[in-house]
């Protein structure tokens, strides 16, 4: 997570572990629900990136079969 950008693991962190809406986030953060859930998209698809560099992630989730 530490990889991530501070914008990244503060709309992850939020949405995930403290289990706020969409419209609360966007709310905090003074945006639009549909710039806030792009930015969710955008935040997901980086993290899979960096954990698709593990192998061990990798084969835990079978992806080197793909």
């Amino acid at each position: 997570m530490e990889m991530l950008t501070e914008k990244d693991r503060y709309v992850i962190d939020a949405m995930n572990s403290e289990r706020i809406t969409l419209r609360e986030l966007a709310d905090r953060m003074n945006l639009s629900t549909s710039q806030v859930w792009r930015l969710e998209k955008a935040a997901h698809a980086n993290l899979k990136q960096l954990l698709v560099r593990h192998q061990v992630i990798v084969d835990y989730l079978g992806l080197d079969d793909e």
